[in-house]
């Protein structure tokens, strides 16, 4: 007598941790955002959502991020400068210190 295929579309169980979730992407609403502070989160998220880091310039940072929606969190191109910077982008870095 045959015995019953194992159901395929069954899913199996994985040897793999389960990943944690990432924290909810931000999405501009319709009108833009409330205040200028989301705005300002939001385009901070975008910017690690993008790997960007101290070893940057805002030329790299811009051509990683400029297609991306969240790049209309902010209005303008100094604001989004402006946020830039205040994170920290670029750190002082060796390769920029004068030379003593």
């Amino acid at each position: 007598m045959a015995q019953p295929a194992a159901n395929i579309h069954q899913p199996t169980p994985s040897a793999l941790p389960a990943r944690p979730n990432p924290p909810d992407e931000p999405t501009i609403p319709h009108n833009g955002f409330a205040s200028f502070e989301e705005g300002e989160k939001a385009f901070m998220y975008l910017l690690r959502k993008a790997g960007v880091d101290a070893t940057w310039t805002w030329d790299q940072t811009m051509r990683a991020i400029i297609t991306d929606p969240l790049y209309k969190a902010l209005n303008s191109l100094a604001e989004k400068k402006a946020t830039w910077q205040k994170v920290g982008f670029p750190y002082p870095s060796p390769l920029h210190s004068p030379m003593l």
